[in-house]
């Protein structure tokens, strides 16, 4: 589940909860991050991110731990990251 374009961290991480049918305990179970750090950072709150809840997100959302990264920037660093993962695999 990768970013749309102009979606903040939050709107991202909620919005992929909710596809995922996750309650926000669960949620943060899966990301190994207690529930009130998982609800600051769908409300906004929390605009930062340790390396251990980046690739907590990334796992959980099967996503490479650059592309959630890149969302606390520009959607162009977002896009950046995106073409070095495809590199990557190839």
């Amino acid at each position: 589940m990768y970013p749309e374009d102009g979606e903040t961290l939050a709107m991202y991480v909620k919005r992929c909860r909710i596809l995922l049918k996750l309650t926000q305990s669960e949620m943060a179970k899966k990301v190994n991050i207690n529930t009130q750090s998982l609800g600051k950072i769908e409300s906004g709150k929390t605009q930062s991110l340790n390396s251990k809840t980046r690739i907590g997100l990334a796992e959980v959302f099967n996503v490479p731990e650059t592309c959630i990264d890149a969302i606390k920037f520009s959607e162009n660093i977002y896009f950046l990251a995106l073409s070095a993962s495809f590199i990557l695999l190839e």
